[in-house]
């Protein structure tokens, strides 16, 4: 709880590598304080440890439970490949090479050590990324899920794949998802040189490149520079409004995710009392939820 846990509410939002450090932190300063309070010389040093001794208890339950936790984390990412499969799934939203993209999937899915629920994951992520340009690859990522996934509850949610390229793909999606679609105008192109002509293009980390669209939704909104077509009831009354809006508030229908929940903790931390994000849903998704919510809605017969 980020309300009574201290480290959880500084790391709650930390890079898994970040969180590992800092934990190490955590245990140094505990382990300074525990040979601390062996050096009892005097009645005054005995009565400052039992006066601090609930805080001490408290602390070392806390920093047990976090280590606890780290454990178990570093267990499930190494078992699963996360730190690999997380790579992927970036590096194919981000950048723009399908055949190393494909060939990256396609090794993913012939990894016996590889959990089928990530393979089938990584082929959907594929499929949906590059069906605008006809490289999808739909029906050979089909074969590849059914001949290298043993698990029967995954082998039944292959046809989704078709589900979502039929009612999520390209030629249904009003805006752009990923980000070469992003800066595929003039506009996007411009900013991305003037970052790198002021010094702003920063290396990033491979494991967080990804910024979901209400990103730059939201972004354009500050600026009032969403375009009508798209939003028509952001002018309306307010066409005259010059000013930085004052509140923002957004609800997702069907669910948001915990990424998204991030970007809106972010700006408000950026803009401050200028501008309030409020972030609204029914649910967060997680992929199984999603899926599970598209099965339920387009593809239970194809399924079943």
């Amino acid at each position: 709880n980020p309300f009574n846990d201290e480290f959880f509410a500084n790391n709650k939002s930390v890079t898994f590598g970040d969180l590992g450090a800092n934990i190490k932190k955590l245990v140094d300063r505990f382990s300074t304080q525990v040979k601390g309070s062996k050096n009892i010389h005097s009645m005054e040093d005995m009565q400052k440890f039992v006066e601090n001794y609930g805080d001490y208890l408290a602390k070392q339950g806390n920093v047990s439970k976090h280590v606890a936790v780290m454990g178990e984390l570093s267990s499930i990412v190494s078992r699963r490949k996360l730190l690999d499969i997380s790579a992927i799934e970036q590096e194919i939203v981000c950048s723009n090479d399908w055949k190393r993209h494909f060939s990256d999937v396609e090794r993913s899915i012939k990894d016996p050590s590889m959990a089928d629920y990530d393979k089938l994951r990584l082929a959907m992520i594929y499929a949906l990324r590059y069906q605008s340009k006809q490289k999808d690859k739909a029906s050979e990522l089909r074969t590849l899920l059914r001949t290298n996934v043993s698990d029967a509850e995954v082998l039944k949610l292959i046809p989704l794949l078709d589900v979502l390229l039929r009612h999520f793909g390209c030629h249904k999606r009003e805006m752009d998802l990923f980000e070469e679609e992003k800066n595929d105008n003039i506009i996007g192109k411009l900013g991305k040189i003037a970052k790198i002509v002021n010094g702003m293009d920063e290396v990033q980390n491979i494991y967080t490149q990804h910024n979901p669209l209400l990103h730059h939704v939201l972004e354009k909104a500050v600026k009032r520079k969403l375009p009508i077509s798209d939003f028509p009831a952001f002018q309306g009354t307010h066409k005259q409004q010059l000013r930085q809006p004052q509140y923002i508030i957004v609800y997702y229908i069907g669910g948001a995710t915990f990424e998204e929940a991030e970007v809106v903790s972010q700006l408000n931390k950026h803009f401050g009392s200028q501008t309030e994000i409020v972030l609204g849903s029914g649910t967060i998704h997680n992929s199984r939820s999603f899926l599970e919510d598209v099965k339920n809605t387009f593809g239970r017969n194809l399924i079943d």
